[in-house]
């Protein structure tokens, strides 16, 4: 009954790490990565905030062209009131109520401004439009950079089980050598050298086992996962298209979405809105107002008298800034500064985009050559391990020669895994650059 007991607690305890381990691991396809690099990145947390505080931005803008009221209340203390006689008013100082308060009720609302308020509007739903932008242009950068740790993680994997193929290979070859050994067949130093192409084999893959730890650690920080979690990437990775799309194409999609080339052309126009916002300062301002007020004492006669006086008041307030003729050149002349640097500006960045796409289309084209390239490499590199091995089996090849075909098919196969993660990193960097990375 015990024996059963520990048995029981034995297979539960066994399960529970089982349980853990499986949690600690998480297989990702890229687009999930996407999706939890959209959701987990700090970065574009802070990018949401910014987009929240352009929105209320041009919402208090908005503001401006809602009536302002004010309601006002006061109550304090009057002197007696000393007058100078004129006439038959005699001079001296007259009695009045002390106690006096007030009730005030004023509303005013601008109808005219030059078009102050207006610009000042667009200027603020442009700024939330260019926050809009930066987040999508933040969250590419973010996917691109998950994606450079994915394909660096995928590549290491299969780096990994490159070594532990080429490691099994070796022992196998390596009890072949002793079999002859012990036969007086082969020398000792054919033993060493086969020895030493092993060791060199364990340490490359304690070292890629251990960038993996850290490429995935960097990638579960960056994706504010539990710590601990190891990141497997989906051992089939997306299929890339290959380079039938023309260059100019690529660079045609590049000016219509990429985000800084659109940002830049929101800047041209927050300059142009600038501008005409210090024009509308040389016009007037017209506005509409009303007040109404209750006010005691009445202090208009002498002597005042202790009631209460109710004044309606309505009409439209025309306001002119002479100040404005001479202050607001230096204000117009930076404006017109902002909007030449801003044309320019948006010329650079479309020069440097043309660039951009022009430099990561050619690089995508190169990965897709060298991957062709690399694999052709691998066949010849395997059919010369296996013609050499069967010589060696057969005595007529030295175990120098074995080594080295065993070195070229070990770096033709890590080569092979470089450049397949290379071409779809370059692909990802040609989208990037074109504003499609979604």
């Amino acid at each position: 009954m015990k024996a059963r007991i520990v048995l029981i607690f034995l297979s539960f305890f066994m399960g529970s790490i089982g349980s853990a381990r499986a949690q600690d691991t998480l297989r990702l396809k890229v687009e999930d990565l996407f999706k939890l690099a959209e959701s987990g990145s700090r970065l574009l947390k802070l990018s949401a905030i910014r987009i929240q505080e352009a929105e209320t931005g041009a919402d208090i803008a908005k503001n401006q062209l809602l009536p302002d009221i004010d309601v006002a209340v006061s109550a304090g203390y009057l002197s007696n009131v000393g007058v100078i006689g004129m006439g038959t008013m005699k001079s001296g100082f007259y009695d009045m109520p002390h106690f006096s308060n007030s009730y005030l009720v004023q509303a005013s609302y601008l109808l005219f401004s030059g078009g102050s308020v207006r610009r000042d509007i667009e200027i603020s739903e442009l700024r939330s439009r260019i926050a809009g932008l930066n987040f999508e242009k933040d969250k590419m950068g973010i996917k691109l950079l998950m994606a450079g740790y994915y394909l660096d993680l995928y590549r290491l994997i299969r780096q990994r089980a490159v070594y532990e193929r080429n490691i099994d290979q070796a022992n196998l070859l390596l009890e072949k050598i002793n079999t002859r050994l012990k036969a007086g067949i082969l020398l000792k130093s054919d033993k060493i050298r086969s020895e030493l192409l092993l060791e060199d084999m364990k340490l490359q893959l304690v070292r890629v086992s251990s960038r993996i730890r850290i490429v995935s650690n960097a990638m579960a920080e960056t994706l504010s996962l539990p710590e601990g979690t190891i990141i497997e990437p989906d051992p089939t990775l997306p299929a890339v298209a290959n380079s039938a799309v023309k260059l100019d194409n690529w660079t045609q999609t590049a000016v219509q979405t990429e985000p800084d080339i659109q940002i830049n052309e929101l800047n041209k126009q927050t300059a142009q809105k600038r501008q005409q916002q210090v024009r509308a300062a040389y016009l007037p301002q017209a506005s509409l107002y009303a007040s109404n007020g209750l006010a005691r004492p009445y202090v208009y006669d002498i002597p005042a008298k202790d009631i209460y006086a109710n004044n309606l008041n309505v009409g439209l307030r025309l306001n002119y800034s002479l100040g404005g003729l001479y202050k607001n050149k230096a204000r117009m002349a930076a404006a017109t500064q902002g909007l030449t640097a801003a044309v320019q500006q948006s010329e650079l960045v479309m020069e440097n985009t043309r660039k951009a796409v022009f430099n990561a289309y050619t690089l995508w084209v190169e990965a897709g050559q060298q991957l062709a390239s690399e694999q052709k490499k691998l066949e010849l590199a395997t059919e010369n391990y296996r013609r050499i091995l069967n010589g060696y089996e057969q005595q007529v090849a030295l175990i120098t020669d074995m080594t080295d075909a065993s070195n070229q098919k070990l770096e033709t196969e890590l080569q092979l895994t470089t450049a397949q993660t290379m071409q779809i990193m370059r692909y990802f960097e040609l989208q990037k650059v074109t504003g499609q990375l979604n």
